[in-house]
């Protein structure tokens, strides 16, 4: 263990959290969109809704960057637990 990869540690943990919220706003999108329409009684008023949805993506493209997120998050856990056993063991 080298005193760099000790130093690692605080940055490691820092990098996993952002990559795991990168992945979760790669799940879903927010879609937000505007509709007209009218009351159901008299006086019939026009008026605007906004409507909002999920949608989930999962085109190819989305999958791939998910993968390879993912394999940088198992990357950096396994770097960081790696750090943990060996401060464990002084």
């Amino acid at each position: 263990m080298t005193k760099a990869k000790l130093k690692q540690l605080r940055h490691l943990s820092k990098e996993i959290e952002l990559l795991k919220q990168q992945i979760e706003g790669l799940e879903t999108v927010v879609v937000t969109d505007k509709v007209k329409g009218s009351l159901s009684e008299h006086p019939y008023i026009e008026t605007t809704y906004t409507i909002k949805g999920l949608v989930h993506e999962r085109s190819a493209k989305v999958e791939r960057l998910k993968k390879q997120l993912q394999r940088r998050v198992d990357e950096l856990m396994d770097l960081r637990q790696e750090v943990y056993e060996f401060v464990e063991t002084i």
